[in-house]
């Protein structure tokens, strides 16, 4: 006779069980639903739900297997279904389901780390104090870098983490318990005696367990799995793994998977990194993606034949293994069967019934990957964490490929150090072969994590946030308009580099930082251009250095201040060229030593002022040579000493002038000698000699005739015929040349008479405000360019010179030294040649001219001549 009995750990055992249903299966919580009736009907159930319980069931059939099952658990669910008043009994419905059940009443944030997947299961399922059998190899399940459960129960964490490893979980009972096993190879396991034999009808079994109403199933399911995943590591490794494919035509129905991080596992190898290692060795591995493919593969593939049949066996729990004899189809005859799922329902009166479905265990089995896995939409906020000592923070944590480490804030677990997550890479705005930007997150410092393919396990930092206890570097809103790039000094802060733009209007700013030291390569050329100033102000010491040549142009002035000491080493020529003045002043001593010759060359004039004494020594000969005139001003006493000869010649007349007395005085004598003559004075007396001597005739000394001669010959030379007659005679009217404008007579002759052997020289004459100018067109070429690449018409156009066909500037010569004179356009080279002829020497005739008023004239010319070439039609 059939015997059902209900228990409950608070003892209320008064109940009947009148009708009972069990549903059981691989990879599923058993549930067991129990009507009983009692004559209580006041029954307290707070009690009982939550508080363990059982239904043991025994079939009473004597030649059964195994007639008695247990189904040990907690009761779930308790419901008064029909009150009555005694004698009526009263009916009550219970749900058990195993303890296991318990886990899909909680959802947790959490993290595991370095863990494999049964390990992680034995933690969790030790925190509800359940202890599993693992039938499995765990050696097959390495370490995991980092699992994270997001927001799911820990029953769905479990599963889905099973259904990846390919376990399958399910219960036994024994004589008095319910346990939790974990198989990886459930078919493997023993079948559980002789085959049950086939009935049509179930009153063709007397006094045996059989089975009837057999169903055998086929379904097309896909026969080909391909794996995919990227290594960072190894970026260009191709990482799709197939699992071994089913025939045709299966073969050809592929699910094609792309799970990031899927073959990442700790599996001891590498080590070449040993920061990113520092808590494993986790690596993209192929065998361990292919393994993985072939077990999702197989677990898309359970069910595809499967058996369902009723029977009278109590003990063919999910995980048996049977076999049916006795059967028409030769599918199903001495095949093992693996049992995938029970039911049961009977009562004390009647018949129970019980249904059993099945698959092949010729086949692996493995869980179907049926859990959902928890996405993770949008981004998340998180904290970057690194190394605790003490009450030390590291501030930059990072591994070999940039790496940072965060603190979920949903994360109560974590306590904000290294062990907080994994690795996680981080998003930079330019990422190439050893070149892009890195700004690595610090440690404290609030970024976004968004997650790839939405996987939990997956995270990746794509931003940066600003918080209260990371302010912006500049207080908002009033420093709106400034964008800046701040770091700051590690360790210790207090400094920091910065790139910073300040856009307001009319404040635009570009500011930079080098907290200690700036560093510049430029591998090719630079230009800078700055429209305005420049200023550079160096506290210390700066060095340069040139590898070739330096060329330096100031368009205007140029000054240089230097506090102490200059030295200047030059190792090979140094010159310099002044086109205009040049003046230089040492307040204190000026030494000059030159190993070799000195040559020094004036283009004009010469002046030297010696407020104190002058002293020269020169160890060789001293030779002077001057093409014109000499003069020689003493305001006290000259000496002049020889240790050999003293020899003085002159082309002419030689004069001597004595204000008071005229002393000659010679050692052994003296001699005065002349054409007609000669008069000795010696140790013997006084010799006169000559072809006629007068002695107190009323001769007077002969005036000497200067300047004016040489003059008038020489530019008669220049001209190639004599000057003018009343030209030469005012020449020569004043012998000295008392005044300046003799001598400028002889020279406007020259310049207006013929002004040169060649041909005529001036190509016009006009007045330009107020002064006659002389033009020549053949001097001034308008495109021609100068260093700067400027033509001599835009020179011209900005008040400068234009360069003559000797590459330097044309003259504008005054012909008279005065501000009414004339003035004509002079080649640098004539003017320098004829300075004899055009020029009188400034100091002994200063010039007339006022050189402050003649300079704005000279600027407002050449604008002039520069608009007249243009209306000519010349181009530069």
């Amino acid at each position: 006779m059939p015997l059902l009995q209900l228990s409950f750990a608070s003892g209320a055992s008064s109940l009947t069980v009148r009708r009972f249903v069990v549903h059981e299966a691989l990879s599923s919580l058993f549930t067991v639903h129990v009507w009983a009736r009692g004559l209580d009907p006041s029954l307290d159930l707070s009690p009982i739900v939550g508080q363990a319980a059982s239904l043991r069931v025994d079939n009473g059939l004597s030649f059964a297997h195994r007639p008695e099952r247990l189904w040990a658990g907690l009761c779930v669910f308790a419901i008064q279904e029909q009150a009555e008043l005694p004698p009526v009994l009263s009916t009550y419905r219970f749900t058990i389901a195993p303890v296991m059940w318990l886990l899909t009443r909680r959802s947790a944030h959490r993290i595991f780390q370095h863990l494999s997947i049964p390990d992680i299961i034995d933690k969790l399922l030790a925190e509800w104090r359940i202890e599993p059998t693992w039938e499995v190899d765990r050696g097959r399940y390495p370490k995991l870098e980092f699992k994270l459960q997001y927001g799911e129960s820990d029953f769905a964490f479990v599963c889905r983490l099973l259904e990846e490893a390919g376990i399958t979980f399910l219960f036994e009972d024994t004589a008095d318990s319910t346990k939790l096993v974990f198989r990886d190879e459930p078919q493997t396991r023993a079948s559980r005696g002789a085959p049950l034999p086939y009935y049509e009808h179930a009153n063709q079994a007397a006094e045996k367990e059989f089975v009837t109403e057999v169903k055998l199933g086929h379904e097309i399911r896909s026969g080909a799995f391909v794996l995919q995943d990227y290594d960072f590591r190894r970026p260009a490794l191709k990482l799709a793994e197939e699992a071994p494919k089913a025939t045709a035509p299966e073969d050809k129905y592929e699910l094609a998977h792309y799970e990031p991080g899927t073959y990442l596992a700790e599996l001891g190898s590498g080590g070449d990194t040993p920061v990113a290692d520092d808590k494993g060795i986790a690596r993209y591995d192929v065998g361990y993606g292919k393994e993985k493919a072939t077990r999702l593969l197989a677990g898309a593939r359970t069910g595809k034949q499967a058996l369902s049949f009723g029977t009278n066996a109590l003990d063919l729990r999910p995980g048996s293994i049977l076999s049916v004899s006795e059967h028409a189809h030769p599918g199903v005859i001495g095949r093992s069967l693996l049992v995938t799922a029970f039911s049961s329902e009977g009562s004390p009166t009647r018949e129970w019934s019980t249904t059993v479905q099945t698959v092949y265990a010729e086949h692996p089995y493995r869980p179907a990957a049926v859990t959902p896995r928890p996405l993770i939409h949008g981004v998340q906020s998180a904290t970057v964490v690194g190394v605790k000592t003490g009450q030390e923070v590291q501030e930059i944590h990072v591994d070999e490929f940039g790496r940072v480490r965060v603190q979920f804030p949903w994360d109560r677990d974590g306590k904000a150090d290294d062990f907080a997550s994994c690795w996680i890479r981080v998003s930079q705005g330019w990422a190439g072969r050893g070149y892009g930007s890195m700004v690595i997150p610090r440690v404290g410092q609030e970024v976004l994590v968004s997650f790839l393919d939405g996987d939990p396990d997956q995270p990746v930092i794509t931003g940066r946030l600003f918080n209260a206890l990371n302010p912006v570097p500049y207080k908002l809103p009033e420093n709106k308009t400034i964008s800046t790039w701040k770091s700051d000094s590690s360790p210790g802060s207090g400094g920091f580099n910065e790139l910073k733009f300040e856009d307001r209007k009319g404040s635009e700013l570009f500011y930079h930082q080098a907290e200690k030291n700036q560093r510049v390569l430029i591998k090719n050329d630079e230009t800078i251009t700055v429209l305005r100033d420049r200023r550079k102000d160096v506290t210390e010491d700066e060095t340069e250095t040139t590898g070739v040549d330096r060329f330096e142009v100031t368009l205007q002035n140029r000054s240089e201040n230097t506090a102490i000491n200059r030295t200047t080493y030059i190792v090979g020529d140094r010159r310099k060229w002044v086109k205009r003045d040049k003046g230089a002043r040492v307040e204190g001593s000026k030494q000059t030593r030159l190993g070799k010759t000195l040559d020094f060359i004036l283009g004009a004039n010469k002046r030297e002022w010696i407020q104190k004494a002058s002293h020269v020594h020169v160890k060789g000969d001293v030779r002077e040579q001057v093409d014109d005139r000499r003069s020689l001003s003493l305001m006290e006493e000259s000496h002049e000493k020889t240790g050999g000869r003293y020899a003085l010649q002159t082309g002419e007349i030689a004069s001597y002038h004595a204000g008071k007395q005229l002393v000659g005085e010679g050692g052994d004598g003296m001699t005065v000698k002349g054409s007609g003559g000669f008069l000795s004075i010696g140790k013997s007396g006084i010799v006169i000699q000559g072809t006629m001597v007068l002695i107190n005739e009323g001769a007077s000394p002969r005036k000497t005739r200067r300047v004016a001669r040489p003059v008038v010959a020489l530019a008669a030379r220049e001209l190639k015929q004599p000057l003018p007659a009343d030209v030469v005679e005012d020449a020569r009217a004043d012998e000295d040349l008392s005044t300046l404008s003799k001598h400028l007579a002889a020279v406007a002759a020259f310049m207006e008479a013929k002004p040169s052997a060649e041909g005529k020289r001036w190509s016009r004459t006009l007045l330009f405000r107020e002064t006659k100018v002389f033009q020549r067109d053949d001097l001034i070429d308008p495109t021609d360019t100068d260093r700067l690449g400027r033509s001599n018409l835009s020179r011209m156009s900005q008040g400068l010179a234009p360069l003559g066909p000797d590459g330097v500037e044309v003259n504008l010569h005054h012909l008279i030294q005065s501000d009414k004179g004339a003035i004509a356009e002079v080649a640098d080279l004539f003017h320098k040649r004829y300075d004899r002829i055009i020029h009188i020497n400034p100091s002994t005739i200063p010039s007339g001219i006022d050189r402050k008023a003649f300079n704005t004239w000279r600027r407002a010319y050449w604008r002039q001549r520069a608009a007249d070439l243009k209306a000519q039609g010349s181009t530069g």
